[in-house]
């Protein structure tokens, strides 16, 4: 599973709450992302770059 569409869902969405100065609706946003991809797709495909990216986001680094 790629974050890939979900991640351009979520930055999208935040764009536009920041251009319209508008509060975070945080299950607004979830709503979003999930008519591209079921929420525990993205929980997973997240744990697994959590796990192979290091802390300091180098990924000369990182486990490959």
């Amino acid at each position: 599973m790629s974050l890939q569409r979900p991640a351009k869902v979520l930055f999208g969405e935040l764009e536009l709450v920041e251009e319209q100065e508008a509060d975070l609706d945080v299950a607004a946003l979830w709503a979003a992302v999930e008519e591209v991809t079921p929420r525990a797709a993205v929980m997973t495909a997240a744990t697994t770059v959590v796990a192979l990216v290091p802390e300091d986001g180098n990924i000369d680094t990182a486990v490959g």
